[in-house]
């Protein structure tokens, strides 16, 4: 019995510890965007869409926006925000060089509208490599590119258009073929363009006269 109460307790086993490195993952960020004005300004309690793609590219924050993550992130605008976002003609179009998804509330509730100053997206990473851009659920208008293709927008990516309504955008290129064709008053396609539930209306191309709507690099038609 007194062994018992006084045997010395044996030694527990060493649990020991190990560090395992995880791997690392990036988490696409979602910028949301809550004013209907152009520009950049910080601490303007105004999170503007130009701040949010600009933010979406550099991942880094910009103006009110957080910094976008590397991959694909998402822009959406703040529930109940509608109205037209006017751009700045000093701004010019919005240029988008990293995967990126902007989702709009409907057409009829978003309107980007360019004033006939400049083309509203250049979709174009300045690579050989195609990132991939979603545009859904706004009203792009007025935009006009001059004597350079794609007057609402000029894409060289894989590009996708859904419920998008392009309006009222012209084109003054000319393509010095001996058939020329218009640079797309609507859209300028180089790239991969896919569209689901947009209308386009009033869009105009002038100089070749062709491509009112949209239009492509190669002057070849696509084999039906």
């Amino acid at each position: 019995m007194f062994d018992r109460l006084f045997r010395r307790p044996g030694r527990r086993a060493r649990t020991r510890l190990h560090v395992e490195l995880l791997e690392d993952r990036c988490v696409p960020a979602v910028i949301t965007v809550t004013g209907l004005g152009d520009g950049v300004t910080t601490d303007d309690d105004q999170l503007t869409l130009r701040e949010a793609i600009l933010a979406a590219n550099t991942d880094m924050p910009v103006g009110d926006a957080p910094a976008g993550d590397a991959g694909l992130d998402t822009i959406q605008f703040q529930p109940g925000l509608s109205g037209v976002i006017t751009l700045d003609p000093e701004e010019g179009a919005f240029t988008i060089t990293e995967d990126l998804h902007i989702l709009g509330p409907g057409a009829n509730v978003i309107i980007i509208d360019a004033g006939h100053h400049s083309r509203l997206f250049n979709v174009d990473d300045g690579t050989a490599a195609a990132i991939s851009v979603q545009i859904s659920g706004l009203s792009l208008t007025e935009g006009d590119s001059g004597t350079d293709v794609g007057g609402a927008i000029r894409n060289t990516e894989n590009l996708t258009l859904t419920g998008d309504q392009i309006i009222n955008s012209s084109s003054n290129y000319n393509l010095d073929f001996p058939n020329p064709i218009g640079g797309g008053g609507g859209i300028w396609n180089d790239g991969t363009l896919a569209l689901s539930n947009c209308s386009m209306s009033s869009n105009r191309a002038t100089g070749g006269g062709r491509g009112g709507s949209a239009a492509a690099s190669s002057a070849t038609p696509a084999p039906r």
